[in-house]
């Protein structure tokens, strides 16, 4: 479960900070720390934020602490162009969109 989180806040720091044009370094830099080596390792799912670190986060990119731990369509797009490196057919594309219809494939 916690690798789950840690990797679901690291995709949304990544996504979030990208979103906002910021280098890792840049948004290190913005938060007052000295290295980006700790942001590196949320984002590449090696540690976890503590909550006062996400709320830093958060500030820093101008969006609220909930942006860093709920998916949002957006996001949920991001992920799947992302974590997804083959080309998805048209009816796997819709299934993605309306995960509904996946109930049609499932007994």
């Amino acid at each position: 479960m916690k690798n789950k989180i840690m990797k679901s806040v690291g995709i949304r720091i990544k996504f979030y900070r990208e979103k906002r044009g910021y280098s890792i370094r840049a948004l290190a830099l913005k938060m007052g720390l000295k290295s980006p080596s700790g942001l590196s390792k949320y984002e590449n799912f090696k540690a976890s934020p503590r909550i006062d670190t996400l709320y830093q986060i958060a500030k820093v990119l101008e969006i609220s602490i909930y942006d860093l731990i709920e998916d949002s369509e957006e996001l949920l797009d991001y992920r799947t162009k992302r974590i997804t490196p083959l080309e998805l057919s048209k009816e796997n594309k819709k299934i993605i969109k309306n995960p509904h219809l996946f109930d049609d494939y499932v007994d």
